[in-house]
């Protein structure tokens, strides 16, 4: 039995995925501080989803006995879990997945972040537009995280004692920053200067995320794969924000929240200060038109990112994630096989550099061919 075992529920829109993907490539890291992280899988959304719709004995459940065994294995004294999706939990749910930790952790720890409501709902319509929800929808009805609820939620089922709640807002967090302020909480603190750290889901531009909307009219069934948001994601520009009406909206919202928050927790959350977006300035025509044309380039991009020949090559488009991408098992036989050399796009020539960088690319082209001949003449 380990002696601490933290679990993390987000909340979403709190630097999770980032979190996430970062404690992911640094699980060796943690081990070196005493923290077991599970690397199964580069999320642990799976847990969640186990909490959440596992009807049988939680002990009969496979992925959570090798998550024991793991811990066990590791002969580490504090282990982490985490997964936004567990804010999704209702109170039973919540009450028999923490039983069933304590069944092999003596301490279970529910680690939970706060952010503004207003913040809050200004970033989630990213993630809104993101999973095919029409911008309209966003704007008229801003979504709002009923941390009252959530919060009773996981009190009752770990205790008052064992429930930390922290805000997220930068001046608050620990050196500014959510993962050394995790790491804080869980006294691992040293660990973080060999952290590698992982920027991921960040927020859209005005354009991307209207392109974004438009693309999702464009397809018969929405929303548009991931895979093939990336292309959109990469437009630069000024952050979206929602119109003024429904920042107001979610501030009225805000309000109990905000209360309960400083009442049971001494918590204060800076007032938000996200400014609406200035209007995108293209006609919805236009934005079709332009969506369309980069869905066309997003799907030649991926056909040839996912086809066996570029994932043995290890050649990938500039918007791919590893998670886009399922594995290519030749690739990794054939390191085992010590070719792993062959594997990796060959360095340009002198004579293919000249040929890039020629201003008339034909003449190049037949310079080149010259000087080949004129080769194979020495050689003879």
């Amino acid at each position: 039995m380990i002696d601490e075992l933290t679990l993390h529920i987000g909340h979403p829109k709190t630097g999770t995925t980032s979190l996430q993907a970062t404690f992911y490539e640094s699980a060796s890291v943690l081990a070196r501080h005493g923290v077991f992280y599970d690397t199964r899988n580069r999320t642990h959304h799976r847990f969640a989803r186990i909490a959440q719709g596992y009807a049988d004995d939680l002990t009969k459940c496979k992925p959570l006995r090798e998550l024991t065994d793991d811990i066990a294995a590791s002969k580490l004294p504090r282990a982490f879990i985490g997964s936004e999706a567990f804010v999704r939990c209702t109170r039973a749910q919540a009450q028999a997945f923490v039983e069933h930790l304590r069944r092999f952790a003596r301490r279970v720890k529910v680690l939970l972040y706060v952010r503004h409501p207003v913040t809050y709902a200004a970033s989630a319509a990213h993630q809104g537009a993101r999973i095919g929800r029409p911008l309209a929808a966003i704007v008229a009805e801003p979504r709002i995280l009923d941390l009252t609820d959530l919060i009773a939620t996981w009190r009752k089922a770990v205790g008052a004692d064992n429930l930390i709640v922290r805000p997220f807002a930068r001046p608050l967090l620990t050196n500014g920053d959510v993962i050394d302020d995790v790491l804080g909480v869980m006294g691992a603190l040293d660990a973080a200067p060999d952290m590698t750290r992982v920027q991921v889901n960040e927020g859209l531009s005005v354009l991307g995320i209207h392109l974004i909307d438009a693309a999702n009219r464009l397809v018969d069934d929405p929303p548009v794969p991931q895979r093939l948001i990336r292309i959109f994601e990469a437009i630069e520009g000024p952050r979206y924000v929602i119109p003024e009406p429904a920042l107001a909206m979610a501030a009225v919202q805000a309000e109990p929240h905000l209360a309960m928050l400083e009442r049971d927790f001494g918590i204060r959350l800076p007032a938000p200060t996200e400014t609406p977006s200035d209007p995108v300035g293209l006609s919805p025509a236009e934005l079709e038109s332009l969506a369309k044309v980069m869905l066309t380039a997003a799907d030649y991009i991926d056909a040839w990112d996912r086809a066996p020949a570029s994932r043995i090559v290890g050649l990938t488009s500039p918007f791919a994630r590893v998670i886009d991408r399922p594995p290519q098992n030749v690739a990794s036989a054939l390191g085992r096989l010590g070719l792993g050399g062959w594997l990796g796009p060959r360095e340009a020539s002198t004579i293919e550099r000249k040929i890039s960088e020629a201003d008339d690319r034909e003449e190049a082209r037949e310079r080149i061919r010259d000087q080949r001949r004129a080769g194979r003449e020495r050689l003879v």
